[in-house]
């Protein structure tokens, strides 16, 4: 999503470069990818509602969700996030 978008990249990268790099993190042994469980949309509806998350803060609050169900910590510099004070997160570049 972001490597291709131009108002974040320049150039931004063609999709086989985009997959390249995605399908390189899910060959690592310690990624694991999760699914939404049949409760996914109604503990989306509820996140979203009780932290008043629309528009461009949709896709944060379907990862939010993901992660909470679970008991994940999100993985972001997105500040976005703090919005959900219980979600557990890790900024990678922050000291």
């Amino acid at each position: 999503r972001i490597s291709t978008n131009a108002k974040v990249f320049q150039p931004v990268l063609p999709i086989s470069e985009a997959q390249e790099f995605i399908e390189s993190f899910l060959a690592c042994p310690n990624v694991n990818l999760i699914f939404a469980s049949p409760s996914h949309y109604t503990e989306l509806i509820k996140l979203m509602g009780k932290h008043n998350l629309q528009g461009n803060l949709v896709m944060d609050a379907h990862l939010a969700a993901l992660a909470l169900s679970i008991g994940a910590t999100l993985v972001t510099r997105d500040k976005d996030f703090v919005k959900i004070p219980y979600l557990k997160t890790f900024n990678p570049l922050k000291n």
